[in-house]
C-alpha cells in the first residue's frame, strides 16, 4: 500500500521514496483519547479488506488485533501502518 497525504505521495525523507507498507490498519476512534481501549478497525492486506477488532489496555501495553472469532489476526512480514481516524473521518484506498 502506497501512502499519500492530501492527494500527494508521502515521501520518506531518508529514502526519498513514497512510503509503502505490507499491512494497513485503520482504527476509527475519537483521537482525543488516543488509541487506548477497544473498538473496530479495518485491516488492508494482500488487496483485501477485513473488519477486525483492536484492544489496548494502556499506552504502554501491546495493541492486539483480532478477527470475528477473537483469534489474533496474522499480518504480513514487513512494515505496518496504523492510522487513527475520527468517527466522521474518511479514507480512500486505491
Amino acid at each position: 500500500y502506497m501512502r499519500s497525504l492530501a492527494g500527494t505521495p508521502h515521501i520518506d525523507a531518508n529514502t526519498n521514496k513514497q512510503i509503502s507498507v505490507k499491512n494497513l490498519i485503520v482504527l476509527k476512534q475519537n483521537i482525543q483519547g488516543g488509541a487506548v481501549g477497544s473498538g473496530s478497525a479495518t485491516l488492508y492486506k494482500d488487496g483485501l479488506a477485513q473488519e477486525i477488532k483492536w484492544e489496548q489496555d494502556s499506552f504502554t501495553s501491546r495493541i492486539t488485533f483480532t478477527d470475528a472469532n477473537d483469534t489474533e489476526v496474522a499480518l504480513n512480514r514487513g512494515d505496518t501502518w496504523i492510522s487513527v481516524l475520527p468517527p466522521e473521518g474518511t479514507l480512500t484506498v486505491q
